[in-house]
């Protein structure tokens, strides 16, 4: 598995400090490890695939004072019946409740990740955007169907959308168009172009009750997707204390858009509209 992740981050741009391998942890175990690098200044996040734990209360204190200094992702394996009697042939791990371990991530500040393509979406998020200093949630859009379907990924996934401040709407009702939605999700519909994106985005980013930020592009025969991703990065750049991320609703579209992304160094999320719609606790 290492080997696999190893050779896929260098096409997504992912960097590793460390690489541990725990094999069947006759020694040290992942508490260990999780202690270690919790100090460690070059380590932005630390990222788990754990098949059982052995030690609970060791786990519990070391991931709860990592989770204090940076974020703990975990993919935990062995979740259903074939996969715990899989685990158990594998490295002999020892089924335990699910719920437990749930229970427990959620009282350590652990993050959990639901599979590996959340754990690297995550890994990517957490290492180039800063760290939201809340849980409320706006949402730029240029349809309205990607942007209640957002809606509701966050306030399933325990987040909040936010509630703009006054000076925020007044300044949407005299710049955006009249059809535009101006509460939240704003809708700065399907004939925006890229000076209407940046207008939009950077009114929200400017507004003190959002935390971060959730952009989605849907390649409307006028969408200017590439000049609309320079206005992102270059947002993120002069407001770098808010993450934002970026949602393409296509394929084409987000290939040359990320291009210009990794061109530019940039510490911007582009994600496929389907990586990001997902109903976890994150």
């Amino acid at each position: 598995m290492l080997v696999s992740i190893m050779d896929w981050s260098r096409s997504a741009g992912l960097g590793f400090s460390r690489v541990i391998s725990l094999g069947n942890k006759a020694v040290l175990d992942e508490a260990d490890f999780i202690d270690a690098i919790a100090d460690d200044p070059v380590t932005k996040v630390i990222l788990c695939y754990i098949e059982d734990v052995h030690n609970g209360k060791h786990f519990l204190e070391a991931a709860s004072r990592a989770s204090k200094k940076k974020p703990v992702i975990v993919l935990k394996s062995g979740t259903s019946q074939a996969g715990a009697q899989a685990a158990s042939s594998h490295t002999g791990a020892l089924a335990g409740s699910d719920l437990a371990y749930e229970t427990a991530f959620t009282q350590a500040g652990i993050i959990r990740a639901r599979s590996m393509t959340e754990l690297f979406d995550l890994a990517t998020c957490f290492s180039y955007q800063p760290l939201p200093q809340g849980d409320r949630i706006a949402i730029v859009t240029n349809a309205g169907g990607p942007g209640i379907v957002t809606a509701d990924a966050i306030e399933n996934s325990n987040l909040t959308m936010a509630r703009f401040d006054k000076g925020t709407l007044d300044l949407f009702r005299e710049k955006l168009p009249p059809e535009a939605n101006i509460y939240n999700p704003v809708d700065v519909l399907g004939d925006a172009k890229s000076d209407r994106y940046r207008f939009a985005i950077e009114t929200v980013l400017k507004d003190p009750h959002v935390d971060s930020v959730v952009v989605l592009v849907c390649p409307t025969a006028v969408t200017d997707a590439e000049n609309i991703a320079r206005q992102i990065i270059d947002l993120h750049e002069k407001y770098p204390d808010k993450p934002i991320f970026a949602a393409y609703m296509g394929g084409v579209v987000l290939a040359e858009v990320q291009a210009i992304d990794q061109s530019k160094n940039s510490c911007l999320h582009l994600s496929r509209a389907g990586h990001l719609f997902h109903s976890g606790n994150e």
